[in-house]
């Protein structure tokens, strides 16, 4: 089963087709249940940290310095931000996986609103030592608009990463839809 079929499945109201999150807060994509998606998910870019996130500067966006895939440089190394090449449906994912030690939250943002947040805490239950959140967000975009990940708090001090994939950004195209 192809994701974007299986997000829509997952998400979706069967009645009416709309598309909503998963706590049913906030809608996401309103679209008749007749069309359904007709691509498959393609993978535009995916990055991670190569520094431990303490190092990260509070409350600015993220640069994930570490490029894996990057089509038609969609994602910019530069700023930390995705431009979206075409109007249609994406969906991205953010990962924090941390030491018991480390404190932080990122948040996932769309025209400078904030979409979702990730916080670890050192408090909470680990295991074999490490605390990992995620984010899944699916967003309709125009062509040229920009997501981006911020460090939304002060990192508690982690001396050391044991490895360079302690964050990652990624996301892909689910739908291309026309400029109509």
């Amino acid at each position: 089963m192809s994701l974007s079929k299986y997000l829509t499945e997952y998400l979706s109201d069967s009645e009416s087709g709309e598309l909503t999150s998963a706590d049913d807060e906030v809608d996401i994509i309103r679209k008749p249940s007749s069309l359904r998606p007709s691509t498959i998910l393609t993978l535009t870019f995916s990055t991670h940290l190569s520094i431990s996130l303490s190092k990260v500067t509070s409350y600015y966006p993220i640069i994930f310095d570490t490029v894996v895939t990057n089509h038609d440089n969609t994602y910019n190394v530069t700023t930390g931000r995705f431009t979206a090449p075409f109007k249609g449906v994406y969906v991205f994912f953010v990962t924090i996986t941390s030491t018991e030690r480390l404190k932080a939250t990122l948040k996932f943002k769309h025209k400078f609103h904030s979409v979702d947040k990730a916080k670890v805490k050192s408090r909470e239950q680990c295991i074999e030592g490490f605390n990992t959140r995620t984010m899944a967000v699916m967003l309709h975009l125009d062509k040229e608009d920009e997501v981006w990940v911020i460090n939304d708090t002060k990192v508690s001090e982690v001396t050391k990463m044991h490895e360079p994939y302690y964050a990652t950004f990624s996301g892909g195209l689910v739908e291309r839809q026309n400029n109509i």
